[in-house]
């Protein structure tokens, strides 16, 4: 996949990209509103990037590599998961998601990459609902969700780390 934007270029991961992504995932900033907060290393960054591929080549649909264009330089990602048990009622609702290297918050780089994969992914594969899910103290993915168009659905708690979030969705059938 090669989805460009204005300034992002939104793809496909590789292999390359693993140290990269390594250094934005080990930052505690970048971490902080993401399960317990914990960070990850080398390993960590090879195993999502291989879990990637492997699900974009069965899907289609994946969080993908999203870089800046100007810089040729990996900012983090911005896509679609499979949406964790009990956040939504139906069963055939996906995630968008994103995560961006604190340098490039508040920048509009991930409100552009949303409403760019959230265009593409209505259209390549019609997902019917598409939700987001973010801790509650993390108010700008909450403002990218409401920027995107998603609503309020509700609060709940996440189960993985005991911590509250808001869900946001909308329905596309």
């Amino acid at each position: 996949m090669n989805l460009i934007t204005d300034r992002l270029i939104i793809r496909s991961w590789r292999e390359e990209d693993i140290e990269d992504y390594a250094s934005i995932i080990a930052k505690s900033s970048v971490m902080k509103y993401i399960g317990d907060g914990g960070t990850y290393g080398q390993e960590g960054a090879s195993k999502f990037i291989a879990r990637s591929m492997a699900h974009e080549r069965e899907f289609g649909w994946v969080l993908w590599a999203v870089e800046q264009r100007q810089e040729a330089k990996l900012l983090g990602f911005c896509g679609f998961a499979e949406l964790s048990a009990g956040y939504v009622e139906q069963n055939d609702c996906v995630e968008i998601g994103w995560r961006l290297d604190q340098p490039y918050w508040n920048q509009g780089y991930g409100t552009e990459a949303a409403k760019a994969v959230l265009e593409y992914g209505l259209a390549a594969y019609h997902f019917p609902l598409v939700a987001s899910v973010a801790q509650i103290e993390n108010t700008g993915s909450i403002r990218i969700m409401q920027k995107i168009g998603l609503n309020f659905d509700k609060y709940a708690v996440d189960l993985k780390c005991d911590r509250r979030v808001v869900v946001y969705s909308m329905s596309y059938s």
